[in-house]
């Protein structure tokens, strides 16, 4: 068993219990969809949420186990492998397994928080990345975006520059460099 597959069974579990409702780690699919940038803003969203995420094939919109058959989960992985190569920029690596679940085969797809993000629709700008959110797929606002930016970066706010357009002068006319140095008992360097 997958490190990921004990999770994915539990999430589901609550997804389901007590009443079925989807949360922002899971989206049931009976089927794929046809249109691939529905699936690609899937997984724009999963990338970019914290923990990743997984896509459910063989649960209908009510919460329902209906299953998925063989040559239904080659058609789903192949074309999920082709969106998430082809329709989102960087690129993702997606996993999957297939799980009998109350007698139904469920198909699992796993969609990491990617390291680099935000992950995007190819060709439509960083604007176009996509999130979950009250167990939904939406896009991004301009601020999400920037923070997600900055964090995928590694820059904190102790990290960033204040500003890159004062001159030294400037800058030590703003510091209160002297009190620190009476405070600190230390001589004030030339």
């Amino acid at each position: 068993m997958k490190d990921w597959e004990q999770k994915a069974i539990k999430l589901l579990e609550k997804s389901l219990t007590p009443l079925p409702q989807e949360i922002n780690e899971i989206d049931w699919k009976a089927n794929i969809s046809e249109n691939g940038q529905r699936i690609a803003r899937h997984l724009s969203a999963f990338s970019n949420y914290s923990g990743g995420g997984f896509l459910i094939f063989g649960v209908n919109d009510d919460g329902v186990k209906i299953g998925v058959k063989k040559e239904q989960c080659n058609e789903i992985v192949k074309k999920i492998g082709n969106i998430a190569r082809e329709n989102v920029e960087p690129q993702i690596a997606v996993s999957h397994c297939v799980i009998e679940i109350d007698g139904a085969n469920i198909l699992f797809i796993y969609v990491p928080e990617a390291s680099s993000r935000p992950v995007h629709l190819r060709s439509r700008g960083i604007y176009e990345s996509y999130t979950r959110s009250a167990g939904q797929t939406r896009q991004m606002s301009k601020q999400e975006v920037a923070l997600i930016v900055s964090t995928s970066n590694n820059l904190t706010f102790e990290t960033k520059l204040a500003t890159e357009t004062l001159d030294i002068s400037k800058i030590l006319s703003k510091l209160d460099f002297v009190s620190y140095f009476d405070l600190s008992r230390k001589q004030l360097p030339k």
